[in-house]
């Protein structure tokens, strides 16, 4: 049974928002962003100032990765296996990661300000699984640099603040990329990843009409991975070798496809015909359309 995207956030929040407020993240009464209301599967993303102060060691089921994202470096203490504590620094711009496991105590001497992400660790083995990848638990790393995750991270912390155009599937599709370019931060491997094959289009066929019959629906990589009969990392590959674009792009321009048909119909409002081929209002479909078209419905319609 697949579980709703509130009750994952529901899930997330407890384990997470317990973690954030044991260890710093929650002295501020209410995190300056938050995806918690948004109902995200599989991934809590919050942005914090973090003061200082000594942080507990804290043990947790899910993986963290934290981006420094303010100005100035800080600095602090860790404590180590051994019990003792060593300095350490983040400079602007670099990514901490905590796996599934403990999470060690540390003495941050300044405030830093974070971009704090929660993956539900099911998710994250799932994912390994396909890719052949696994992670250790309590692996860490702390103050490295990443340029493909760091943007990942930034990508997705600012749809927050466009939740109106924010796609689940578009949502899915880089938590799916991000977990991947974190599994890679880890050695151990099981497996190779499955060899490229020929297109099997009758496989997309069933993606595609799955698609067809489901605009308005909240579509993720999963759902539409097992209308294929493959992996979610699988059927990225083939889907792109078949369509040359995203599931996300691709689904955007099949609402499109739709709405253009619907702009016939005069008696028909613009918002009408957002509404019933998947957008959220009509200023999400006239972002799409002059993505997808370069021109604003409007302009469409006046030009049939």
């Amino acid at each position: 049974m697949v579980e709703s995207p509130k009750t994952t956030a529901r899930h997330l929040n407890k384990v997470a928002g317990t973690f954030f407020s044991q260890n710093g993240f929650g002295y501020s009464p209410k995190a300056l962003t938050s995806s918690l209301d948004l109902g995200w599967k599989n991934i809590l993303v919050e942005r914090h100032l973090a003061p200082p102060g000594e942080r507990l060691e804290s043990a947790h089921e899910y993986h963290l990765i934290e981006l420094a994202c303010g100005r100035s470096l800080s600095r602090g203490e860790q404590r180590y296996s051994r019990g003792s504590f060593r300095p350490y620094t983040k400079e602007p711009d670099t990514i901490s990661l905590y796996a599934d496991g403990v999470r060690p105590a540390v003495r941050p001497f300044t405030s830093t300000e974070l971009i704090v992400f929660a993956l539900d660790s099911r998710f994250v083995s799932e994912v390994a699984t396909e890719a052949g990848l696994s992670i250790s638990r309590g692996h860490q790393r702390i103050g490295f640099r990443d340029t493909t995750l760091s943007k990942l991270v930034r990508i997705i912390e600012e749809e927050i603040t466009v939740c109106e155009a924010a796609s689940p599937l578009f949502v899915d599709h880089l938590t799916y990329a991000l977990t991947l370019r974190l599994l890679s931060h880890d050695v151990n491997t099981r497996g190779t990843l499955i060899r490229d094959r020929s297109v099997p289009h009758r496989s997309l066929d069933r993606v595609f009409e799955l698609m067809r019959s489901s605009l308005c629906a909240e579509l993720d990589l999963k759902i539409l991975a097992e209308a294929s009969g493959f992996s979610r990392n699988h059927f990225l590959r083939i889907f792109y070798a078949a369509t040359k674009c995203t599931p996300h792009r691709f689904l955007i321009q099949m609402r499109i496809d739709k709405a253009q048909s619907m702009m016939r119909d005069k008696s028909l409002s613009l918002l009408d015909i957002a509404v019933s081929c998947g957008f959220n209002s009509n200023a999400h479909l006239s972002r799409a359309f002059r993505q997808i078209l370069g021109i604003t419905p409007r302009e469409y319609r006046r030009s049939l």
